[in-house]
C-alpha cells in the first residue's frame, strides 16, 4: 500500500469514527459498538490475558474515548494504559476523561499512531457482532 492510500483511509476511518462519538458520545455505540452488552464481553475476554498479574502495562490500539481504561480500573490496580487512536476526536475525549488520572498507578497516555507498522494483531479494534 502507498503511503497515500494509508492516509486515505486512516482518515476515512478517523471520520467515520468521530461521526459515531457526535452522534452518540462516549458510550460503546460511539465507538460502533452494539452495545454495552457486547463491549463488556469483549473487554472481559482480553482482560483474561492479564488475569492474574499484579503490574502490566497495556497499549490499546484503537482506544476510542478510553472505555477499556475504565473497565480494567474496576479490576486491577498497579497498571499503566496508553491508549492510541486515529481520531483526534477520540483522542481529544479521552485526554479529557482522564486528564486528572494518576500517572505512576494507572498511567494514561493517549494520543494519535507516530508509526506506521505493517501488521498488527488487535482484538479490540473491529467491533463484535455479539
Amino acid at each position: 500500500m502507498s503511503g497515500g492510500i494509508e492516509k486515505a483511509i486512516l482518515s476515512d476511518v478517523a471520520d467515520y469514527y468521530s461521526e459515531k462519538l457526535a452522534l452518540h458520545g462516549e458510550t460503546p455505540k460511539g465507538v460502533d459498538w452494539n452495545g454495552e452488552y457486547s463491549q463488556t464481553l469483549r473487554f472481559e475476554q482480553l482482560c483474561k490475558l492479564i488475569d492474574g498479574q499484579n503490574q502490566f502495562s497495556l497499549n490499546d490500539l484503537g482506544c476510542g474515548y478510553g472505555a477499556l481504561r475504565d473497565f480494567l480500573g474496576g479490576r486491577f490496580s498497579g497498571f499503566c494504559y496508553s491508549g492510541i487512536d486515529v481520531s483526534e476526536n477520540m483522542i481529544r475525549s479521552a485526554q479529557q476523561r482522564y486528564q486528572g488520572a494518576d500517572k505512576v498507578r494507572n498511567g494514561v497516555n493517549m494520543s494519535k499512531p507516530r508509526w506506521t507498522f505493517s501488521t498488527v494483531p488487535v482484538a479490540s479494534v473491529f467491533p463484535s457482532t455479539a
